[in-house]
């Protein structure tokens, strides 16, 4: 599967009137490429998996935003590129400042190894 399989105004329609099994088809037809994408821009399936959630959580909540059905695919590729953007940059600030490491490894030399 891919972002480019079409997924029918049908299936659509029903979704936004809240049909949970309709949902199920979309999430269905798009898991994988929502992965895919996110796993190779993170190189981690742990944060892959909780974009994949963030991205569904977006088309529950934005599906309406789709005004084109045919374009469904390439909405969710771009709501996945954003949504790991917005991850690499909200994790990357946790990440800046002193590198623990760095300072663990000085603090583990031993006294006879250190100068006097």
């Amino acid at each position: 599967m891919s972002f480019a399989t079409p997924c029918s105004k049908k299936v659509i329609r029903k979704a936004l009137a809240g049909d949970g099994f309709a949902f199920a088809q979309i999430y269905n037809t798009y898991k994988q490429p929502v992965f895919s994408l996110a796993y190779r821009m993170l190189q981690d399936s742990d944060s892959a998996s909780d974009i994949l959630q963030q991205v569904f959580l977006k088309v529950m909540t934005k599906l309406d935003d789709v005004n084109d059905h045919k374009k469904l695919g390439s909405w969710l590729k771009r709501t996945t590129y954003n949504c790991v953007i917005d991850y690499i940059r909200a994790n990357s600030r946790e990440t800046l400042g002193i590198n623990d490491d760095h300072f663990a490894d000085d603090y583990l030399v031993s006294k006879s190894d250190s100068f006097d």
